[in-house]
């Protein structure tokens, strides 16, 4: 397999789930979701994005979220059931994972537009963490800037295949 994205959404979609979590959206993130929907990393390709504040420098990333996706596995209202788990941020919006489920997310904070990792399975150690563990729920990075230089990073950290194909997640 290659680089799996989904088809769009449309703006109407995005704007009902905004409103369902309170989030807004940067603007980079809708036109993600409105062009792909979500990406997946597949089998015959692999992706470690540069973090230096965790212990080993990298992170390894599987995948975006969509909406009404097919497959609740990659559906973001579905996933963001697990947001009630991250303490560090009042509102805080899940949109991808690595491979062993820690999620990357948004901090909900309007006047914050960076991507968190949150390693709540305690893969990473050191104290390179922006917010930390409160009641054993791990450590929360902030990782990128925007969502812009995120998905910049997922796509030029690709090994192994990394044609891009259409699918229905």
């Amino acid at each position: 397999m290659a680089i799996e994205i989904h088809h769009g959404i449309s703006n109407l979609d995005i704007g009902k789930i905004s409103n369902l979590y309170g989030i807004i959206f940067p603007e980079s993130y809708i036109n993600f979701l409105s062009n792909y929907n979500g990406l997946f990393i597949g089998s015959n390709s692999y992706c470690t994005i540069p973090c230096l504040k965790v212990d080993n420098g990298e992170i390894e990333f599987q995948e975006l979220y969509g909406i009404d996706t097919s497959s609740p596995l990659f559906d973001l209202t579905k996933v963001n059931n697990f947001r009630d788990e991250i303490v560090a941020f009042e509102n805080p919006f899940i949109i991808g994972a690595d491979p062993g489920g820690n999620f990357f997310l948004f901090s909900g904070n309007k006047n914050d537009s960076a991507i968190y990792y949150w390693d709540r399975t305690h893969i990473h150690f050191g104290d390179g963490f922006d917010y930390h563990e409160v009641n054993e729920e791990g450590n929360s990075y902030m990782t990128f800037e925007n969502f812009s230089d995120f998905y910049d990073a997922i796509m030029s950290n690709v090994g192994g295949d990394n044609n891009i194909i259409k699918v229905a997640f």
